[in-house]
């Protein structure tokens, strides 16, 4: 199975995960914005609410922003790898 047929498998997985923590939600999030091989530097960053750390928009961009310089396969590699634990810890919805 080729990588990217591993990591569309793994954001299918992603979406079926029970009881995830909103920071690894998160982390799931930057690294499979990077790892679709969207650009960042097109983005621009969101207008922080009045609470910055309960500010969706912003707490996205700074989880993307995180690994913006990571490659897309060193992305979509750790993505593969956090999904799996994160099953592991938590399982899966059926």
């Amino acid at each position: 199975m080729s990588l990217q047929e591993r990591f569309d498998e793994a954001a299918v997985n992603a979406k079926k995960l029970k009881n995830a923590s909103n920071s690894e939600l998160l982390e799931l999030y930057g690294l499979y914005k990077q790892g679709t091989g969207a650009d960042f530097s097109a983005v621009t960053k969101p207008k922080p609410g009045w609470i910055k750390s309960m500010d969706e928009a912003t707490l996205k961009y700074e989880a993307w922003e995180k690994v913006k310089d990571v490659s897309v396969e060193d992305a979509q590699e750790q993505y593969i790898k956090l999904v799996a634990e994160l099953g592991e810890k938590y399982g899966f919805k059926e």
